[in-house]
């Protein structure tokens, strides 16, 4: 019986998941949609790639929300660091 209602259980998730989908092509049909998803582009999603792809950081090292929080500020003031030397760097050359 515990077996058919994880079934169940797993068949709804399946659907919900389906429906939110359906959902977000929807919105991305729109010319709104494409707008809002342009613009992240821009913004926010090359962050993450940096710090995924150039930082090296895939998961944290710590257990409980105040400890990830700790964490995810010191990988965010490395990235910080790391974005103000960059722009230091090219703004001293151009000058020079």
């Amino acid at each position: 019986m515990d077996k058919q209602l994880a079934k169940d259980h797993s068949e709804q998730n399946s659907d919900q998941v389906m429906n939110v989908r359906d959902q977000m092509r929807q919105k991305l049909k729109t010319d709104k949609g494409k707008s809002i998803y342009r613009k992240r582009k821009m913004t926010v999603e090359p962050v993450f790639g940096i710090i995924k792809e150039i930082m090296g950081f895939r998961r944290f090292s710590l257990r409980g929300e105040q400890k990830i929080k700790g964490e995810w500020t010191l990988i965010c003031s490395a990235y910080n660091l790391k974005r103000l030397f960059n722009l230091q760097s090219n703004q001293e050359s151009t000058i020079n």
